[in-house]
């Protein structure tokens, strides 16, 4: 079967796979290239690429991929180095997920592609070959969706608000100078507003990818883009592409765009605040209660960099808490089942988070939970709760005040080793200490240079 000039086989062809990509090409000719993207356990965005040809060689067989070294979803460290010890006999493989393949018009000629991640071992005596997915994010992320939906007939949708401000470089000890104050129109007059924060739009609503609002942020240089809602393991793709083509746009206008939590010591933040609805809201309740219950352990995966507590993380001034569209608490209840989750930020993984997130909900609706009542009626912004009010409101646990508070949270918490899986579980665990150990051998000015170049 010839195909963009090349001779694709048919024994063991997945015909949709290249019917799927063959029908993209045909419509998207100037495609040259395709990204292949996974996110791994320390939340960076790993990216390989191909010529088209090579892609549909790919697509005619459901079982290659693009190939690396295994487990390479849990060895990198957010400092960039490896951990080489776990490097076990075997490959990954990326397989594509071409129902995800979209054309990036930020870089002409290119289409990205977002890939599980396969670990194929080889068996005894080098005689057959092991493959599981049990380490995959997006995997991961999937069939805790499809549990949910099997067990108690529920869907979700998930939309990000995805901060970023605006650098001279990844070198700049500053914002790009510009008008500061909420929402203010002065904002919108700058050239970088209409050069990058337009243009990206302009380019994710032509690719597919729908932005519910976009806006000026309080912060000098600082801007949100809200995705509209999709169901999860689509919207974390949206969020990807959403990156990088803000960083594409940032990078061709001669400025970087960064997501770090703090850039500077002084200055703007940015969160990645996340909106979770589902689709029987009778359920909403006991599923907030769930997540609330293991709020302290999510923190591992919502905040997990050592950076990610310079941010002012203290919703609720420190106290784990829920309010009715109160924003200064850890979870804002828009309604009876939309939900927005307030501390994650750019750091994480965001498969493994909403995986965990929705899995925690789950047992909360699975074992009829109740959420601390009443919930927060008032915005509480200038000083931690009384122990009077931590009562009144049941409050019982505080946010962890650092990442290793954070990891021994999760360490304990069975149920997200049973909703994650022991082997992700435990690899991340060990992912994270190794962060832990490597931070204390850097400078704050070393860890924020090494990811404001990053994230």
């Amino acid at each position: 079967m010839a195909a963009n000039g090349i001779v694709v086989p048919s024994n063991g062809m997945d015909h949709g796979a290249v019917s799927k990509v063959q029908s993209f090409l045909a419509a998207h000719p100037n495609v040259r290239f395709i990204r292949y993207y996974f996110q791994d356990y320390s939340g960076v965005l790993r990216v390989r690429s191909t010529p088209v040809a090579r892609a549909l060689q790919m697509a005619a067989n459901p079982n290659a991929g693009v190939r690396s070294p295994t487990p390479l979803t849990c060895i990198c460290m957010q400092s960039g180095a490896s951990l080489l010890e776990r490097i076990t006999p075997g490959e990954d493989v990326w397989i594509p997920d071409w129902t995800s393949l979209t054309e990036f018009s930020a870089s002409p000629g290119t289409a990205t592609v977002l890939c599980s991640v396969e670990e194929r071992t080889p068996g005894n005596e080098g005689k057959g070959t092991e493959v599981q997915r049990d380490r995959c994010p997006r995997t991961i992320l999937q069939r805790v969706v499809n549990e949910a939906k099997q067990k108690q007939h529920v869907d979700f949708l998930v939309g990000v608000e995805i901060e970023f401000i605006l650098l001279e470089s990844k070198d700049a000890t500053g914002t790009v100078p510009s008008p500061s104050g909420v929402w203010l129109s002065a904002q919108v007059h700058v050239p970088h507003w209409r050069d990058i924060v337009e243009e990206v739009v302009g380019l994710l609503e032509a690719a597919g990818v729908h932005v519910w609002i976009f806006l000026a942020e309080g912060g000098y240089s600082t801007y949100e883009i809200s995705l509209s809602p999709l169901p999860p393991l689509e919207a974390v793709d949206a969020l990807h592409f959403t990156r990088e083509t803000i960083k594409t746009v940032a990078k061709k206008n001669g400025l970087h765009a960064t997501m770090h939590a703090k850039p500077f010591e002084t200055g703007p933040s940015t969160g990645q605040h996340t909106h979770l609805s589902m689709s029987r809201p009778e359920l909403g309740t006991p599923f907030l209660a769930g997540v609330l219950k293991h709020f302290r352990a999510l923190c591992a995966l919502m905040l997990s960099n050592v950076e990610s507590y310079q941010r002012d993380t203290s919703f609720g001034r420190g106290a784990i808490v829920w309010g009715w569209q109160n924003k200064p608490t850890c979870v804002r209840r828009v309604d009876e089942a939309h939900f927005e989750i307030r501390p994650p930020d750019a750091f994480a993984n965001f498969y493994l988070m909403i995986a965990a997130i929705i899995g925690a909900g789950m047992r909360g609706v699975e074992d009829n939970e109740e959420v601390p009542t009443p919930s927060l009626p008032v915005l509480i912004i200038k000083e931690p709760l009384s122990e009077e009010k931590r009562k009144e409101f049941g409050v019982t646990e505080d946010l962890p005040a650092d990442l290793g508070e954070a990891m021994k949270a999760f360490k304990a918490d069975a149920l997200l080793k049973e909703v994650l899986g022991e082997k992700c579980f435990d690899s991340f665990v060990y992912l994270k200490e190794k962060d832990l150990e490597a931070s204390k051998k850097q400078t704050t000015a070393e860890r924020r240079a090494a990811l404001i170049a990053v994230f």
